[in-house]
């Protein structure tokens, strides 16, 4: 007959895996065996313990508005360095890395919108669906509406001294930006007419631009004698001047015509990237099927093959520089740039954008079924894009790199479903789902089913195998990455209920509100584990656990057979021992057969035996554990045990 034998059994078993993990860099890849992919009843589990949340800045610089952040970006500028812009409220502010102190850069926005950011030769855009794009360019001048807008007055014209200049003259006035020809306005309207007979030409009354608005300069155009057409004639160097005296011969007039076509971004636009230096920006209030095109070059034909007089910049929008994506009206949800293409996201499909000539770009469509609900969502990783779609109503995560759309979150989608039910209710679902990529990992936070909290799914890409996993109370409504020159790849977040921004991943609490915290409580519910022996009775022995942490408390219940009795180590009693002073790794042994444990209906440790158990293992603190062995032994499997 069989004997009974020793057994032990290494949690996850044969591939190993990786937690949410926050481990220490002095603990290089490979030296370790970590958990990955834990099953849980509700959602697909991991050892959830990780380090917590601090304030962006130090000291504690508290609130800077009581409102979600709604968007934000680590802005590199080239002479100034990283400056953070996040919108909040009414107001885009910047932050002080230093005293994380945030500041006022402009106030006075449609409330609680959406903003979406990209950056171009030291110039921040920004976007938020109701107003004008906004442009900062650091401290080298106050953030402004984008776009070179024309002048809304005409000069004043008298006839001077004698001069050269016969018959009727207008003139045009345009303004210059930023001490930079190329940032050239529309012409104002025409001013009246002026007859002369051999006399020079005295300007007054030319317009000026009102402070901050960035007018550097103006150019005056003219018509030669009783023509209609406008050519250059002077510029103005300075925004106060406001008379010049005018005695150019029509033959040495400049070869530059006056702009006509020089339009403004479009206001109120929702989204923007920058593609091959020009600014794509799309869906605006009135034309939420229309995506915008900044002029590449002051010859370039607009899509449609028009030709008009515009200058080239990425704030120039001529006025056919556009074109609408699918046959029907129906929203743009997304931007992205993927593989040297625009990718342009409906609820309904997905499109491609691609060419060089505003006139040869053209929109393909690239999946007619599937497409984004969640803009925030979109994030670029692993050769592709992830964004939360829906099909059939069931939202899904999916992955998108050029050819078929591939689902993502299969083992997630009933979860996904009941917390995302009141997507795009801006009443039931004030903050809208957001993701960001984050050492090989999708990480999307959107609003639980509780209401007041928000839910984190984490798509973790890295080998041997992808997996999902959860982590609850992170109230993130956008994310920031930090991952330009001097960053050490660090993680930050605003916050959609304090009006705060927080960094990820730096500490042993989580900040709730101003001067308040809460120690981090994870949670894992493993799987019910026949450990390898389905048919065989085992008699618990002892529980290894491996753990990184210098504080903190482990907590491990154990279940049996399905029973409803939980056998519960009393954590005060248990010691962590320290393995390793230098790393801080730690070994938690639970004996399970003598008196490690709290057993709140049978103080018979035999009972700690089955054939299937089942452990629930709660940290409080940074505790971060990467090995579980099992001790048992096991009856032969012919001796069959009655369960009931």
């Amino acid at each position: 007959m069989a004997e009974t034998r020793e057994g032990e059994f290494t949690l996850p078993g044969p591939g190993g895996g990786v937690n949410l993990r926050t481990y220490s860099t002095e603990l290089p890849e490979g030296e370790y065996e970590m958990l990955r992919n834990l099953e849980v009843s509700s959602k697909l589990g991991i050892f959830a313990s990780r380090k917590g949340t601090t304030f962006y800045g130090s000291p504690d610089p508290g609130t800077f508005n009581a409102n979600a952040v709604r968007g934000g970006i680590r802005f590199y500028h080239g002479t100034t360095g990283k400056i953070l812009v996040v919108g909040c409220n009414t107001q885009l502010w910047t932050g002080n890395d230093t005293t994380g102190v945030f500041t006022v850069l402009k106030a006075g926005f449609t409330a609680n919108q959406e903003w979406f950011f990209t950056a171009y030769l030291d110039i921040l855009y920004a976007v938020n669906g109701a107003n004008a794009i906004q442009r900062y360019d650091g401290p080298n001048a106050a953030i402004r509406d984008a776009g070179f807008a024309a002048p809304g007055t005409v000069p004043t014209l008298a006839a001077g001294a004698a001069g050269i200049l016969v018959g009727n003259y207008r003139y045009k006035i345009t303004f210059l930006y930023d001490s930079n020809d190329a940032e050239e306005s529309n012409a104002s309207a025409a001013s009246a007419a002026l007859l002369t007979a051999s006399q020079q030409i005295d300007l007054s009354a030319i317009p000026t631009g009102a402070a901050g608005s960035g007018v550097t300069g103006r150019n005056i155009y003219r018509t030669t004698s009783e023509g209609t057409s406008y050519a250059f004639v002077a510029k103005i160097a300075n925004n106060t001047a406001t008379t010049y005296t005018d005695n150019l011969a029509d033959s040495a007039l400049g070869t530059n015509a006056a702009p006509t076509d020089n339009g403004i971004p479009p206001s109120g636009a929702k989204f923007c990237v920058m593609y091959r230096n020009r600014l794509v920006v799309a869906n605006t209030a009135a034309q939420p099927q229309r995506v915008f095109l900044s002029s590449l070059t002051s010859t370039e034909l607009s899509p449609g093959g028009a030709t008009t007089a515009h200058g080239a910049h990425a704030e120039i929008f001529p006025a056919s520089h556009f074109i609408d994506v699918g046959d029907n009206n129906s929203a743009v949800t997304g931007l992205a740039v993927l593989n040297d293409t625009i990718i342009i996201f409906k609820e309904d499909g997905i499109y491609s954008l691609m060419g060089d000539n505003a006139q040869d770009m053209s929109v393909l469509v690239a999946q007619a079924t599937t497409g984004c609900i969640a803009p925030r969502t979109i994030v670029n990783m692993n050769g592709g894009l992830f964004f939360l779609g829906r099909t059939s109503g069931v939202p899904e995560v999916y992955f998108y790199n050029g050819g078929p759309v591939e689902s993502a979150s299969l083992p997630i989608e009933t979860y996904l479903q009941d917390n995302l039910e009141n997507l795009g209710d801006t009443v039931l679902q004030p903050t809208q789902p957001s993701a960001t990529r984050y050492r090989g990992m999708y990480i999307m936070s959107f609003k639980s089913l509780s209401g007041s909290d928000f839910d984190t799914a984490i798509f973790d890409t890295r080998p041997p195998e992808a997996r999902w996993m959860f982590m609850e109370n992170l109230q993130a409504s956008c994310w920031i990455p930090w991952n330009g020159r001097g960053d050490k790849g660090e993680m930050y977040f605003g916050r959609q209920d304090q009006g705060q921004v927080l960094r990820f991943d730096t500490g042993t609490d989580d900040y709730l509100a101003v001067g308040t915290t809460q120690v981090i409580t994870m949670t894992v519910k493993t799987k019910w584990y026949d450990f390898g022996r389905p048919f065989q009775w085992k008699q618990i022995k002892h529980i290894e656990i491996y753990a990184k942490g210098g504080s903190g408390v482990l907590t491990v219940k154990r279940s049996y057979d399905f029973a409803t009795t939980v056998y519960q180590t009393d954590a005060d009693a248990v010691t962590m021992t320290k393995i390793n002073a230098a790393h801080d790794l730690y070994k938690l042994r639970i004996n399970c057969a003598t008196a490690d444990y709290a057993v709140p209906s049978d103080p018979d440790p035999g009972n700690e035996q089955g054939y299937l158990m089942q452990m629930t293992i709660t940290t409080t603190g940074v505790v971060e554990m990467y090995r579980i062995v099992v001790f048992f032994t096991v009856e032969p499997a012919e001796m069959l045990h009655d369960t009931t």
